[in-house]
């Protein structure tokens, strides 16, 4: 599992590093026999880089009463505590090569997988999911409108106006981010393809893009849930799921579409990029 957020600390020592601190966000660790966590590291050339460490089972435990979340409950993203671990060098990443382009596997992995640039793909990979839980938000509303009565009148949802309105509108929402996503991933892997580097500007576009097809499924969500009625909130309902784990999910710092949405359109206008995770 991992947690590459920098929560805790790391420092050179002979052979490696050491490291302490407390991570947060540890998804799947009940699963895990290793953990990959990250810190800021100062390099021997006064540079501060974000690392990747890969820790040892019995060199970190999990705190198995930090997780006690509304939503994306069934992750079991867990916090891990190391006191104190060695972590030799050729456990390292160097995470920051992977945002500028120069992994050094780049040379000796040359598979079109590994030329593809590592913000980009987690950007995309993240809303692929959130795409995910709105098609199966979407499903559930068909259903269930389909089968729903009125108390007063007995008549249908299916003939209701309002619901066959706020169908549409989330399907719109859906197909575009269907649309959006596999557009951007086939873009991506044909500069693999040619064997040229994904360029600086599309690499931005694909991270607010990522943000925004991740707004327009918490949207879609969101559009179903308020026109579904409050039976959908008892917890046999699995639309209250997809409620509790899409608005989640929306939230997670990588696809933010408000931080994404400036950085685009600042490089768009004066060329500069301010998001180092592209």
């Amino acid at each position: 599992s991992s947690s590459y957020a920098p929560f805790g600390k790391a420092r050179r020592v002979e052979g490696g590093y050491a490291v302490e601190g407390r991570w947060s966000w540890s998804s799947g660790c009940d699963h895990a026999t290793w953990v990959i966590l990250g810190a800021l590291v100062e390099m021997e050339n006064g540079e501060t880089n974000h690392l990747a460490l890969v820790v040892a089972p019995g060199d970190y435990e999990i705190v198995q009463s930090s997780w006690d979340s509304a939503g994306l409950s069934g992750t079991g993203s867990k916090d891990i505590i190391v006191k104190g671990a060695f972590v030799p060098t050729y456990r390292v990443h160097n995470i920051n090569d992977g945002y500028v382009l120069a992994e050094p596997g780049r040379a000796t992995f040359t598979a079109d997988t590994y030329k593809l640039p590592f913000g980009s793909v987690f950007a995309l990979t993240l809303a692929s999911v959130l795409v995910g839980m709105a098609d199966g938000a979407f499903d559930f509303y068909l259903d269930y409108i389909g089968k729903r009565t009125s108390a007063y009148t007995g008549a249908g949802f299916k003939e209701d106006a309002l619901a066959q309105q706020v169908l549409a509108e989330a399907h719109s929402l859906l197909d575009g981010a269907h649309l959006r996503l596999n557009r951007d991933a086939d873009e991506m892997a044909d500069f693999a393809m040619r064997g040229e580097d994904v360029p600086l500007d599309r690499r931005v576009f694909y991270k607010w893009d990522a943000a925004n097809i991740v707004k327009q499924c918490r949207d879609a969500v969101n559009l179903l849930t308020a026109n579904s009625g409050g039976s959908i909130f008892n917890r046999n309902s699995q639309m209250q799921r997809y409620f509790r784990d899409i608005n989640t999910g929306s939230n997670h710092l990588f696809v933010n579409p408000q931080k994404s949405s400036v950085n685009f359109a600042r490089f768009v206008l004066t060329g500069e990029n301010q998001d180092l995770m592209v």
